[in-house]
């Protein structure tokens, strides 16, 4: 099979990597976008040179693209998943695929079903570093203590701080610390990890409402796992693992950046020095191999499921309800 054609849900820069990441994997070409804003499809296709812009979803899911890319706020995700599905599309969604798990499972349900590829852009697990993390870990191992951390201070908080309320922090749009910035060391440590016997958690909550901030402890058997992460605050120190006298640091999860490993308070070195741009690369690479045997989206599917029934324990904890 020759490259996809992609219709792509959304112009935000997370849709720019996207593309941008599209010419570096040479498996998905864009073709369509849809905007609900003629002028912004516009200006992004011209970036990008995409030919077909849409205003109406259905529209472009007539069109001849195999596959849609979604990346329009949280809570829009599976409605659009499934009308993509349903229209015989695959779908490669940005994370958080959901805002829980019962609706995960039913896109999943609905793809296979069909026996079309649904599949989270959860870049983290899908770079071959958290592979020689986990490698390493069996080697090594066992790990003795982990904080894995994220926390990034939202370029929308100061106007937030002055009244201004923008999508990044409305509640009503399925946002939260916990599923913008939070699922990203969630997904990690269940990669890494698995499923945690339990989860206690706090979280930091602004004057709507919204969570700002937040950390869990993933109890395991022989093991805690400290997560962190935040929308308000920056990152003050790299994640870390620790095995015996041996420490891997993370400098940035979400793009898995600065990743070193050696002796604690010796030399280190980086795990992989040679990256491309944007890891994003790695997601639509696995994603055109699943389209080519759909039955390895299990795989997949199943590290998203697990990490999204962690962020329903802590959203139930910390009550962190989204409007219906």
């Amino acid at each position: 099979m020759g490259k996809l054609k992609a219709g792509i849900v959304g112009t935000n820069f997370i849709s720019d990597w996207f593309c941008e990441s599209c010419l570096d994997s040479r498996a998905v070409l864009p073709v369509a976008v849809c905007s609900r804003d003629r002028e912004r499809g516009r200006a992004f296709a011209l970036k990008y040179g995409i030919e077909n812009v849409f205003c109406d979803y259905g529209e472009m899911l007539l069109s001849d693209i195999d596959l849609v890319y979604i990346a329009n706020p949280n809570s829009l995700h599976i409605p659009y998943s499934l009308e993509a599905l349903r229209h015989g599309k695959h779908v490669l969604c940005e994370k958080p695929a959901a805002l829980d798990r019962n609706s995960l499972t039913e896109a999943v349900a609905e793809a296979e079903k069909r026996g079309l590829v649904f599949m989270e852009a959860m870049r983290t697990v899908h770079d071959p570093i958290a592979f020689a993390i986990k490698d390493l870990i069996s080697r090594e191992g066992p790990v003795k203590e982990a904080h894995l951390s994220f926390r990034q201070y939202s370029s929308r908080y100061d106007s937030f701080k002055e009244g201004i309320i923008l999508n990044a922090f409305n509640p009503a749009l399925g946002n939260a610390a916990v599923m913008d910035i939070g699922i990203y060391p969630i997904s990690l440590c269940v990669f890494l990890f698995g499923v945690p016997l339990e989860i206690k958690s706090s979280s930091e909550k602004l004057s709507n409402g919204f969570e700002g901030s937040g950390e869990a402890l993933f109890r395991y058997p022989d093991l805690n796992v400290l997560i962190s992460y935040s929308k308000i605050a920056a990152q003050e120190a790299p994640s870390h693992i620790d095995l015996g006298s041996k420490r891997i640091t993370i400098g940035k999860i979400s793009t898995m950046e600065q990743v070193l490993a050696g002796e604690i308070g010796g030399t280190a070195e980086e795990i992989l020095a040679e990256r491309p741009r944007n890891n994003m690369v790695y997601e639509i690479m696995d994603f055109k191999k699943c389209v080519n045997d759909p039955s390895a989206a299990a795989r997949w599917n199943e590290y998203s499921i697990q990490a999204i029934s962690c962020v329903d324990r802590i959203r139930k904890q910390n009550g962190i309800f989204f409007e219906e």
